[in-house]
């Protein structure tokens, strides 16, 4: 059943990536939602007759012979771990076909030799910097989850999603980049780029530098900020090594969050209030707020009242959801989600104007464009199409319409944390502060794992 609705959603069957999200990397609610939105009832038919073959030709066995299926099971799990370990990382260069049994099996057996041959290692240290005093600026990074640009009226949507941050447009207070590009259409991928700096040209990342690099935490501990990271969605420190939490001084997640409201769909309103707390109080401070955002099943979004476009749908079954009302559903989650959440914690840029807000999304969505069922970690370029603006107290003369990349947001971090070139451990990609900025000839993204997928185009 697993692997059918693999197949039913994405058009393949699961690899261990998948399955490790699945396990480690999603909370209750997003697996919950998933099994319900992709859950393929065609694996009935395999399933029966598979059971009427073995009820019809059953046999008995003594309690010894019994011990003989041990022998197939022991060698086929050896055949895996061999082929994950050794022959995969030298000669596959794709997993060879097999039928949705096998796979799973393959799949679940080649997690453990994934995390062996993986780099397991420490990060590269940043050398001490001699700082003149502590920071002047609070800085606030903030990555919604599912936001896909052309769904916003700020970018031109014909509905008024947005109407917060379109008044802060009009007024001047909000700087926006016309296009973006998000490295990956997956949200564990795009953290890891996110927060290294690698490149889309350095992918696949069979150098592991998306685990060796330095993080954006330890740049901007060693420029003196206090690193905070809300996250919005799980409980588990989820979209970066656990050895990264040293680097981070506070870290509070969805248990945290979700205590303090009884609604899910409000968990975000309680990170912009801790968040204008904080800045509202002091400098220094640089703050990562991963969104809860509009994940799939929408309709979990937001109340009931906030439905502004008829119909919505308030079903988890994600094929059997006519197209308007599933986009009716995810406008509605962007606008409660939207207004709610940037006019909380806009006021608190109007309390210290020594901040700076750079925001984007992980990833867009496919909203059942074509016959792709997914909401997004496909190869849609739809999945790759996320906002990107700035609030607060910066300068920046690149124009709107230069074509932004998710990979432009770490030296662009990296400016607002003054910085200097000099210390820089590798080159990164340019920042958006940069008067010089060239603006790429063509931009991609990825698809599936940093260590795998494919490069797209994007335009």
């Amino acid at each position: 059943f697993f692997e059918y609705g693999y197949l039913k959603a994405l058009g393949r069957f699961s690899t261990e990536i998948d399955l490790e999200i699945a396990l480690f990397m999603t909370n209750v609610e997003q697996q919950t939602g998933a099994i319900s939105s992709y859950f393929n009832w065609l694996a009935l038919l395999p399933s029966l007759g598979f059971g009427l073959l073995l009820f019809r030709y059953r046999t008995s066995l003594n309690y010894g012979k019994k011990y003989i299926l041990l022998l197939p099971l022991i060698l086929t799990i050896a055949f895996y771990l061999v082929v994950g370990t050794y022959f995969k990382q030298h000669f596959f260069a794709a997993d060879f076909p097999l039928v949705s049994f096998a796979n799973f099996f393959k799949a679940g057996v080649e997690i453990a030799p994934n995390w062996i041959v993986s780099y397991n290692g420490t990060r590269e240290e940043l050398a001490p910097r001699a700082l003149s005093g502590p920071p002047k600026k609070n800085i606030v990074f903030i990555t919604d989850e599912s936001v896909r640009a052309d769904h916003m009226s700020l970018y031109g949507y014909s509905r008024k999603t947005t109407p917060f941050l379109d008044d802060l447009h009009t007024a001047g207070k909000l700087k926006k980049f016309d296009s973006c590009t998000s490295g990956t259409t997956c949200s564990t991928a795009s953290a890891s780029l996110l927060l290294t700096g690698v490149r889309i040209s350095e992918l696949p990342d069979v150098e592991f530098k998306t685990k060796r690099y330095p993080t954006l935490y330890q740049y901007a501990r060693s420029s003196g900020y206090k690193v905070h990271f809300f996250d919005g969605q799980m409980s588990n420190f989820w979209n970066s090594p656990y050895r990264d939490q040293k680097y981070v001084d506070v870290w509070k997640n969805y248990e945290d969050f979700s205590k303090l409201t009884r609604k899910n769909s409000d968990i975000d309103f309680e990170i912009a209030k801790e968040v204008k707390r904080i800045i509202g109080s002091s400098t220094g401070n640089f703050i990562w707020i991963w969104k809860r955002g509009v994940h799939f099943p929408y309709n979990d979004d937001y109340p009931e009242s906030a439905a502004e476009w008829k119909p919505v749908s308030n079903s988890g079954q994600l094929a059997s959801i006519p197209r308007a009302e599933l986009i009716n559903s995810y406008d509605a989650a962007i606008k409660y989600n939207s207004d709610g959440f940037f006019k909380i914690i806009a006021a608190a840029v109007n309390e210290n104007p020594e901040t700076v807000i750079v925001y984007t999304s992980d990833h867009g969505q496919n909203l059942r464009e074509g016959t792709q069922l997914a909401t997004h970690c496909r190869d849609s370029k739809n999945e790759a199409n996320v906002p990107l603006f700035m609030l607060g107290d910066f300068k920046t003369d690149l124009p709107g319409d230069f074509p932004a990349q998710h990979e432009n947001i770490f030296a662009t971090l990296l400016d607002l944390m003054d910085v200097p070139i000099s210390t820089r451990k590798y080159r990164y990609a340019d920042s958006l502060l940069d008067p010089g900025a060239k603006a790429p000839k063509h931009r991609s993204y990825w698809s599936l794992d940093v260590t795998r997928g494919n490069r797209l185009k994007f335009d």
